[in-house]
């Protein structure tokens, strides 16, 4: 269970709106695949938790990497079908989204991807201490705008939640395009006791061969925006 001090700070960032409203809705064809498919790979909500969550995943001794913000899902199915013994929590708040990874994940077959609807931080409250190996946190929303910067996930609050979530040693791992944001970041997880970065104070990291490209990642590239990547680890408890 959370201490009361973990719960009020979560309480404090469910209050935070850290992605954008999207108006476009799922066809018939794709909330008919959802019915069809959700039972079998969602951790489903009931009464502010998620049956599943806690139970056999975090009781298996195997690694735990929690996803956050999975778009597309290309690089989680990647990531599943490349690191079979490794389990993936995806997390993402558009339906679209995650009927994407649901059709993909039937297709590939892959047993160790668990997928969650809505706000990462409604799962973390739930989440045991020390439960997780992993973090990714790929292109999350910048937010671009001075007066919307407090809307970013990455904040010192979340990074106190990830710290509680982590083991010792457990990696957090942030990619972003925005140069800004990139900076944001690596203030807000240098300050952090609880952190140390893997490259070295005040280094953005090398891209790791075995993170495969996201769709957005590839238009950004494109563009010919610099991608900027953040490891770090989970220090002495």
């Amino acid at each position: 269970m959370l201490s009361n001090t973990t719960h009020k700070t979560l309480y404090t960032i469910q209050s935070i709106r850290s992605f954008a409203s999207r108006s476009r809705t799922a066809s018939n064809t794709q909330n008919a695949l959802f019915e069809e498919l959700w039972p079998q790979y969602g951790l489903h909500e009931i009464h502010n938790q998620f049956d599943g969550v806690n139970l056999s995943d975090f009781r298996s001794g195997k690694d735990i990497i929690l996803d956050i913000g999975f778009g597309d899902g290309r690089s989680l199915c990647h990531l599943g079908q490349t690191s079979e013994d490794k389990i993936f929590i995806g997390v993402e708040v558009y339906k679209r989204g995650i009927i994407q990874v649901l059709s993909e994940i039937a297709s590939l077959q892959l047993s160790n991807i668990r997928l969650v609807w809505g706000d990462v931080t409604r799962l973390a409250a739930v989440l045991p201490a020390g439960g997780l190996t992993g973090v990714q946190v790929f292109f999350p929303d910048p937010w671009p705008k001075s007066r919307h910067h407090k809307r970013r996930l990455i904040s010192g609050p979340f990074v106190e939640t990830l710290a509680f979530l982590l083991r010792e040693g457990g990696i957090l791992h942030l990619a972003t395009d925005s140069e800004d944001y990139a900076r944001q970041m690596m203030s807000v997880l240098s300050s952090s006791p609880k952190f140390h970065n893997k490259f070295g104070p005040n280094q953005f990291a090398e891209r790791p061969l075995e993170r495969p490209q996201t769709k957005y990642e590839d238009r950004a590239l494109k563009a010919g925006r610099l991608i900027r990547e953040l490891i770090f680890e989970r220090s002495t408890l």
